[in-house]
């Protein structure tokens, strides 16, 4: 069995429970993404409304962190990356906005961070809004 180790967050430190939280909403993009595009297209009688709605939120907070780390330089290697399963030395170099390996890891770690930001920010919102309808 693999060794696991606890990754280093450095100025973007959340907890590892926080931490292996947005690391499965990310790891669970890409299959989300394709079931509520099917969802979306085939308008059902009977679908979830409310599951529908949270796969399209997760979805929408996942691209905007991508978008916002680093500027959106490393949009597209840490969609591969984080997203899709894609290791690390398999990305196509050409889609990498330098080679030094040190500065992928840190948006990286950058990601992870404004994932849990976003997420805990719109949970919050929500939360605001369920107290106020009462």
């Amino acid at each position: 069995m693999a060794r696991t180790y606890r990754v280093r967050m450095g100025a973007f430190d959340i907890g590892e429970w926080e931490f292996k939280a947005v690391e499965a909403l990310a790891r669970r993009y890409k299959a989300m993404k394709r079931r509520a595009d099917v969802l979306e297209k085939c308008n059902a009688k009977g679908v979830n409304g409310e599951e529908f709605a949270a796969m399209r939120w997760e979805c929408a907070i996942v691209e905007q962190a991508l978008k916002e780390t680093d500027g959106g330089k490393w949009e597209k290697a840490l969609m591969l990356v984080c997203c899709e399963g894609v290791d690390y030395m398999d990305v196509d170099p050409v889609i990498m906005p330098t080679s030094r390996r040190n500065e992928f890891y840190t948006a990286r770690r950058e990601f992870y961070w404004r994932l849990w930001v976003l997420r805990q920010r719109e949970i919050g919102k929500m939360l605001m809004e369920c107290s106020a309808v009462k």
